[in-house]
C-alpha cells in the first residue's frame, strides 16, 4: 500500500490480522469509529481469510458506502501472476479512481 501513497487506517488492526490474532476489543471498538465516521477510503479483505470480526467490518463498510479491495495471498489456479498482480492493480485503480 505504501507504493500507492494510500495509508493504512489502523496499525493496530493491522498488525492483529496479519499476526493471525485475534484484535482486542478496543481494536475492534476503534476499526468500527473509523468505519462508521468514514475515515478509511476502503477496506482491504483478503478473500482467503475467514473471521466474523472482519466479516462484520465489510458489512459495515458496505452500509457506509465504503470500497472493500478483495485481495488474495496466493496466486489463483488457471492464471498467471503477471496477470493476478494486473488484476489486483486494476482493482486498486478503479477504487482510486471513484475517490477523486
Amino acid at each position: 500500500m505504501k507504493a500507492t501513497h494510500f495509508k493504512i487506517g489502523d496499525k493496530d488492526f493491522e498488525e492483529a490480522i496479519e499476526n493471525e490474532t485475534d484484535p482486542s476489543a478496543k481494536i475492534v471498538h476503534q476499526m468500527n469509529q473509523t468505519i462508521n465516521n468514514r475515515g478509511i477510503s476502503f477496506f482491504v479483505k483478503n478473500s482467503q481469510v475467514s473471521s466474523s470480526t472482519v466479516n462484520n467490518f465489510v458489512k459495515r463498510a458496505k452500509s457506509k458506502k465504503i470500497p472493500i479491495l478483495q485481495v488474495r495471498e496466493t496466486i489463483p489456479n488457471n492464471t498467471t501472476y503477471l496477470k493476478w498482480m494486473t488484476e489486483n492493480y486494476q482493482n486498486l485503480a478503479n477504487i482510486a479512481k471513484k475517490l477523486k
